[in-house]
């Protein structure tokens, strides 16, 4: 096996050293601006799939109330009270949705501006018809957090529309 030795002087030692330090400090510098601007193309594309789910969160909501069989529109406040056991599994349904919709807005999986503006109104209006049914339910099931997010949502929509 063969063995080279350079020769070199502490002055040519120490030049090659700079250049060697100056040019690992390029392709650091090469490869903290590749990662930049991955992380900028990730964030838009990121951005773009989370509106996308947003859309698409809103469209199959209304899509599932469409196919309840009761319409809270047609339902007085008053009546939600002693709505009977047929009709109860349906406005609970509407109530969990709005509810896991108030918790995945929390959560950021969605884009809150986005839904506010697609489903603002259904969220206050499907409060105020339901807020005594929901506080009954609340009363007679002993837990005082049900719908807790939901409520949430709707203080916070109906006071910056």
């Amino acid at each position: 096996m063969m063995e080279y030795v350079l020769n070199l002087s502490d002055r040519e030692f120490d030049m090659l050293r700079l250049v060697f330090q100056f040019a690992s400090a390029v392709l650091v510098f090469i490869g903290l601006l590749i990662a930049a601007w991955n992380l900028a193309i990730a964030s838009k594309r990121f951005k773009k799939d989370k509106t996308k789910e947003s859309s698409d969160y809103a469209r199959e909501l209304r899509s599932e109330f469409r196919s309840l069989q009761i319409n809270l529109r047609d339902i007085d406040p008053k009546e939600l009270l002693h709505i009977d056991n047929e009709k109860l599994p349906d406005v609970m349904f509407y109530l969990n949705s709005y509810e896991r919709l108030a918790i995945d807005l929390k959560n950021g999986y969605l884009i809150e501006d986005y839904m506010r503006a697609s489903m603002g109104f259904s969220v206050i209006y499907t409060w105020k018809k339901t807020e005594h049914l929901i506080y009954e339910l609340r009363s007679k099931g002993g837990n005082a957090r049900y719908f807790e997010h939901f409520e949430k949502l709707y203080q916070r929509w109906e006071t910056q529309p």
